[in-house]
């Protein structure tokens, strides 16, 4: 009876821990991308970024003309 307690125990701190690693990948919100404006001749474009949550977004490349 000891046993079975002390497995089942185990087997819920490894739930929880499982759990608290994934939950905050579930609340992350997504990347917002919207277009600001545009020229009159459509040459320059003009796009904003963000999120929605709390955290900070990074962005690894940014491509001008290709």
């Amino acid at each position: 009876m000891k046993k079975s307690r002390i497995i089942m125990g185990i087997v819920g701190l490894v739930a929880i821990v499982c759990l608290g690693a994934y939950m905050p990948l579930l609340l992350q919100p997504n990347l917002e991308a919207s277009l600001l404006g545009t020229g009159l001749d459509k040459k320059v474009v003009v796009i904003t970024l963000g999120n929605a949550g709390i955290q900070e977004i990074q962005l690894l490349d940014i491509l001008i003309n290709n």
